[in-house]
């Protein structure tokens, strides 16, 4: 089994363990992975990559997020989310609508971004979670991310108001930092209170199936028919090859053909028999290659 799925990764549960679930059912010895790390108090769409396609998971990590969230104003936590404890509460009585959207544009584009100190970032070959569970403050680094659209849906004041967002982003962009942001810059602090990650790249909430759902296609050996093929799940293109080429490709060696693409553009290689074979970069109207899957 060779492929991408799309499944909704349930609220308190782990990337690790929905994957580690599904990984239970399949036969022994089956690559399962995912595609970037849905926290324990978000649901919506996780992206598992199954067979040879778990040397694709970097490729679909680069994927574009969109999310619905909740953030609740007057309050923080340390984990920036409803599963924190409380560290601030200040009220939120006197916020309005306008308030919240007057901000929000300057939270688009390209931004500095420091994550949540409850995150996976590595900070000295650590975990920062780790870090902060011991009570250690870990001082992680801004970085560049993209926020491509930030739109409050709805705003229901009081003495904790809360907002409905929709947010599009690149990877990388933690939704806690946006919000931890956003209540700093009001002046009363606010924290994540429901997240749902409606999609990543090709793959939306309305196609995806339960976490339940796979886990008894895979116990009816049906799974294989729900994979997505990594030409159709990542948005690069394709260039199909002959099989000359794909002894070449097999080899490490530059395919003869052509890529009429731009330089520095990435695509697949895909053989008619075989699916994607590898992954390459255009280059001088060549292709180099940049990780070959088959052999």
């Amino acid at each position: 089994m060779n492929g991408f799925l799309g499944m909704l990764k349930p609220i308190g549960l782990s990337s690790h363990d929905a994957v580690r679930e599904v990984r239970r059912v399949l036969q022994p010895g089956s690559k399962v992975g995912h595609t970037g790390t849905l926290d324990p108090c978000a649901t919506g769409v996780l992206v598992l990559c199954l067979g040879t396609a778990t040397r694709l998971s970097e490729y679909m990590a680069d994927e574009r997020k969109s999310y619905v969230a909740e953030f609740t104003f007057g309050a923080s936590t340390d984990t920036d989310d409803c599963l924190g404890q409380l560290v601030e509460s200040r009220g939120s009585e006197d916020l309005t609508a306008q308030a919240v959207e007057e901000l929000l544009p300057s939270f688009c584009g390209d931004i500095l971004q420091v994550p949540p100190a409850f995150s996976a970032v590595s900070r000295g070959g650590i975990r920062s979670y780790k870090l902060a569970r011991n009570g250690l403050a870990p001082q992680l680094e801004a970085r560049v991310v993209h926020v491509e659209r930030f739109r409050m849906l709805r705003f229901v004041p009081g003495r904790f108001a809360m907002g409905l967002f929709e947010i599009e982003c690149s990877k990388g962009t933690y939704v806690r930092s946006l919000c931890r942001d956003l209540g700093k810059a009001l002046g009363c602090g606010s924290f994540v209170s429901f997240l749902v990650r409606t999609g990543v790249g090709a793959f939306t909430i309305e196609d995806c199936p339960a976490m339940e759902d796979v886990l008894d296609m895979a116990r009816r050996g049906e799974l294989e028919k729900a994979l997505v093929p990594p030409s159709a799940a990542l948005s690069m293109p394709t260039i199909t090859i002959g099989d000359e080429d794909l002894r070449r490709v097999s080899a490490g060696r530059v395919p003869r053909i052509k890529s009429g693409l731009p330089d520095g553009i990435m695509l697949l290689l895909a053989h008619p028999s075989r699916g994607v074979v590898a992954v390459g970069r255009s280059t001088g109207g060549r292709i180099m290659l940049e990780k070959v899957l088959c052999s």
